[in-house]
């Protein structure tokens, strides 16, 4: 699954190691039980990089469930709510001519929608000390 936590895959990627000791020969289709054991054993500690594994390991135990009774993973999450989800691009330069060139492409590859970053993206938005 995805974490969706960006600026601490490795710390995530622990996080999902030590996890998957535990949950060796736990049964996949008990997503719940699961997330409820997980989540609680590392409350007072946690934190977004522990959450974030959490959401991964959630998001990979669904997928086993909809592979093996051959459903969509929408369908376990209560069926289909909507036709389609607005979505948006991010480009990934730092502002300026490229950032430009960038989004020109998404523009003619079909997107409508887009985020972009004023500061750029990369390791000037990670908050944490950084030698320079």
């Amino acid at each position: 699954g995805e974490s969706g936590l960006s600026g601490r895959e490795k710390a995530v990627i622990g996080a999902i190691e030590h996890f998957s000791e535990w949950l060796l020969g736990k049964p996949a289709f008990q997503i719940g039980s699961l997330w409820q054991e997980l989540y609680r054993s590392q409350y007072f500690e946690g934190g977004r990089v522990l959450v974030a594994a959490i959401s991964a390991i959630d998001i990979a135990l669904h997928d086993i469930k909809g592979k093996a009774l051959q459903v969509p993973v929408y369908e376990l999450l209560g069926g289909k709510q909507r036709d389609f989800i607005l979505t948006f691009a991010t480009t990934s330069a730092p502002p300026g001519p490229e950032m430009i060139d960038q989004a020109k492409q998404l523009v003619e590859a079909g997107w409508n929608a887009m985020r972009l970053s004023p500061s750029g993206h990369g390791s000037k938005d990670l908050y944490e000390p950084r030698e320079h």
